[in-house]
This record gives structure tokens, C-alpha cells and sequence, in this order.
């Protein structure tokens, strides 16, 4: 990516290479020492990029309970893809709060 002074201050630029670097397997540095980049702004737009609300809202599924054993686990796809794992005996009202708050 070649890049202005101007292009740099851009966001759809940076969260591109944001993207980019997460797709790439380098480490922070790698990446931004073969793009020219500073390591301190790659740092700042990927903390932008997490607080970037998903372009898909949370939706509810629903899910069969066949036993009063194990776990349940709640998924969340977006940039940093992580997972939530609770007991099935959590309360469907928790669980909703729970996901209010994310």
C-alpha cells in the first residue's frame, strides 16, 4: 500500500491494514516495519477498531436444553472472534443481561 501523509491519518487506511495484519500471522512489529508503518498508531487503530461496534447485532437463537449437565457456549464473531462458555443452569435472564453488556 502506498501511501500520502493525508492517507495516513485515514481511517478506512488504517483499519485496512488493521485487517490485514490480523489476516497476515506477523507479529505487530513485522508488519508494520514491511509497511512502513509505526508500531504505536497500528496500536491505537486496532484498539479503535475493537471498540468499533459489529456491523451485525447480537442475535438470540434458539437452543434445546437434552441435559441438566455441561455447558452451553455463546459465540461472538467480529475481528477478535472469542468464546463464552457457562453452565446450563444460568439463568435465561443473566444471560440476557450478560449480552446487553456487550
Amino acid at each position: 500500500m502506498d501511501t500520502t501523509t493525508a492517507e495516513r491519518s485515514n481511517r478506512e487506511f488504517w483499519l485496512a491494514h488493521v485487517k490485514a495484519w490480523r489476516a497476515s500471522g506477523l507479529k505487530k512489529q513485522e508488519y508494520c516495519d514491511a509497511h512502513a508503518l509505526k508500531a504505536s498508531t497500528m496500536s491505537y487503530w486496532c484498539r479503535a477498531q475493537a471498540e468499533t461496534p459489529s456491523e451485525a447485532p447480537l442475535t438470540l437463537i434458539p437452543i434445546n436444553q437434552t441435559s441438566s449437565r455441561g455447558t452451553i457456549a455463546i459465540i461472538r464473531r467480529n475481528a477478535q472472534d472469542w468464546e463464552l462458555s457457562l453452565p446450563l443452569d444460568v439463568t435465561p435472564g443473566w444471560v440476557a443481561e450478560l449480552l446487553k453488556s456487550l
